[in-house]
C-alpha cells in the first residue's frame, strides 16, 4: 500500500496537453517547409499526389472525428491546421500540374 510508482508525481493531464500543444508547431513547420520548397521551385517535384491526397483525406476524417467526439480546443487547432496545410499542398499540385521539374541535363550546363 505504501509503494508509489516513480511517475506518480507527474500530472499526466498536463503532460498530454504539453505534448499536443508542442505537436502543432512541429507539424506545421514540416508542412510549411514543403509548401515553401514547392513555391520556390515552381513545381512539386517528386512529391506524390496520391500520398498527399491521402494525407488530406486522413486529416479531414480526423478533423471530423475531433469535432464530433472531442471537446479539446488544442486537438481541434492541431487537426485543423494540419488539414489546411495539407490542402495547400494539394492546391499546389493543381497549380503546378503541367509544370515539369528541370531535367538533370539542364542543371549541369
Amino acid at each position: 500500500k505504501g509503494k508509489t510508482r516513480s511517475f506518480d508525481f507527474i500530472r499526466c493531464d498536463f503532460l498530454i496537453l504539453d505534448i499536443n500543444f508542442a505537436a502543432i508547431p512541429l507539424l506545421a513547420l514540416s508542412k510549411l517547409m514543403q509548401i515553401k520548397a514547392n513555391f520556390q521551385n515552381g513545381h512539386t517535384g517528386q512529391l506524390s499526389f496520391v500520398t498527399s491526397l491521402m494525407n488530406v483525406l486522413g486529416t479531414l476524417a480526423r478533423l471530423f472525428t475531433v469535432v464530433q467526439e472531442v471537446e479539446d480546443t488544442i486537438i481541434l487547432i492541431n487537426a485543423s491546421s494540419v488539414f489546411v496545410l495539407n490542402f495547400i499542398i494539394i492546391a499546389q499540385f493543381v497549380v503546378y500540374w503541367n509544370v515539369a521539374p528541370p531535367s538533370a541535363e539542364k542543371k549541369t550546363q
